[in-house]
């Protein structure tokens, strides 16, 4: 058993439990009959804490799914940012991490964008190079939502990695080709 299976059943274990405490939030807060005003405004407090829990659950889960994702696709363990190999210490450690320690101390003291939106941003970024990846010859299809990417990125004031520079233009390239295979000689 490799150590990414390892935490591959890691991640698939705690998928299963989130799954099962947001089962019993939603349950519970289904659950509610009362007519009495008092006992309906401390219902009202408990559903808010409740829905906050599921909230928080909700996106813990979104983030195994992509870990989850990503090991499915060969792209889990590398930085979302700088495309270089996270430790195997930090996985085990964080296996949701889709930063390497560097990139992710860097990520936490930038000032430009708050730490949910980045981690939004590389999630996403992760998520799009692992279709790119898997997309075989239609690669290039890609290429108009890596721009984005790249400008929603910039505009947040966040560097580009060489390695997603160097695929935007062999994905421009790609499209080219592409249309020149379209036109009758």
């Amino acid at each position: 058993m490799s150590n990414y299976d390892k935490i591959r059943a890691k991640l698939q274990d705690r998928l299963h439990e989130l799954s099962s405490r947001l089962d019993a939030i939603e349950g519970e807060l289904e659950s509610h009959t009362t007519r009495d005003w008092e006992d309906l405004a401390t219902e009202r407090e408990g559903d808010e804490v409740l829905e906050r829990l599921g909230q928080t659950g909700e996106q813990e889960a979104a983030r195994i799914k992509a870990a989850l994702g990503r090991i499915e696709s060969g792209t889990y363990g590398t930085c979302g940012s700088c495309g270089e190999q996270i430790s195997l210490a930090r996985l085990e450690a964080v296996p949701t991490a889709v930063l390497c320690r560097t990139c992710a101390a860097e990520a936490a003291s930038s000032g430009a964008l708050g730490e949910e939106t980045r981690m939004d941003l590389y999630e996403k970024k992760a998520d799009l190079l692992a279709r790119i990846n898997n997309a075989g010859e239609e690669r290039h299809e890609f290429l108009p939502e890596l721009q984005g990417l790249v400008q929603e990125l910039e505009a947040k004031g966040n560097t580009v990695s060489a390695n997603i520079k160097y695929m935007v233009a062999e994905l421009e390239d790609e499209a080219r080709e592409a249309e020149m295979d379209n036109f009758p000689i």
